[in-house]
């Protein structure tokens, strides 16, 4: 495909089915943005001969439209359907603050959308067939076990009658409760999706059993540890300032026996 930003029309851009929807108080701060410094970053539009489908840029364009704006800067480029909402996808992957679950679909419509492109492979071909993960990790900066991970989220719930938007918003739009959810047969596993989208307080995650006091001071100095090994010279210092802060002297003089 190839592209040129241009000056188009409000009025000639079609919204179709988007995979996200408006946000009011985005379309409030864009609004005041764009009145003060004007579109900063252009829409992104793709031209169809018959005028011009948003791929991304929602928000932008209806705070454009909200101030009267007739006008808005676009990035137009010609091409097919797939190209178009290849772009959408992948816009959303690396500009919007995506929950774990919309991550999850957007990363599941985006290898549906990749295959179409890439058509069926023929026979002899698989080998030249290249990885999904692999070209989704080069686009998005993600990993490779994030982006498998993620499919692996969509599918567990896509195993049980339910889609990933179902999802979207509820108690168990989270990363842990996700995974514990994978984990678990399929009938439990539909039955707590049921109740999540119900707006019921659930969780996928088995409680854990209490901790006695001296298993959680190793938890505890094992987290503390590994944070020190990331943090630099004045870093580690800045941070055991701080908790030596908030002992007591009778603490202080225990560290002192124990490690002086």
């Amino acid at each position: 495909m190839s592209a040129v930003i241009e000056s188009i029309p409000v009025d000639a851009i079609r919204v179709g089915k988007r995979m996200r929807h408006v946000v009011e108080n985005r379309v409030e701060k864009l609004a005041e943005s764009i009145r003060a410094l004007g579109v900063q970053v252009p829409v992104s539009v793709i031209g169809d001969g018959g005028g011009y489908t948003l791929v991304a840029g929602l928000h932008r364009l209806e705070a454009c439209k909200r101030l009267g704006l007739e006008r808005v800067p676009c990035i137009a480029m010609a091409g097919g359907e797939v190209e178009a909402l290849l772009w959408e996808v992948d816009e959303n992957l690396m500009r919007s603050e995506l929950s774990p679950i919309e991550r999850a679909a957007h990363l599941k419509r985006r290898k549906e959308l990749w295959e179409r492109k890439l058509g069926a492979v023929g026979e002899g071909e698989e080998e030249a067939r290249p990885d999904f993960a692999d070209e989704t990790a080069g686009i998005t900066g993600e990993s490779k076990a994030a982006i498998n991970r993620d499919l692996r989220r969509a599918a567990s719930i896509e195993e049980v009658g339910y889609t990933a938007e179902h999802l979207a918003g509820t108690i168990l739009d989270k990363g842990c409760e996700l995974d514990a959810l994978r984990r678990m047969e399929a009938g439990e596993r539909r039955a707590l999706i049921e109740q999540a989208v119900a707006g019921e307080t659930v969780t996928a995650r088995m409680p854990r059993p209490p901790l006695s006091p001296e298993q959680e001071v190793d938890r505890l100095i094992r987290a503390f540890e590994q944070l020190a090994q990331r943090l630099e010279g004045e870093q580690r210092v800045a941070l055991a300032r701080e908790v030596l802060n908030t002992m007591s002297e009778e603490e202080r003089r225990q560290v002192l026996v124990e490690y002086a």
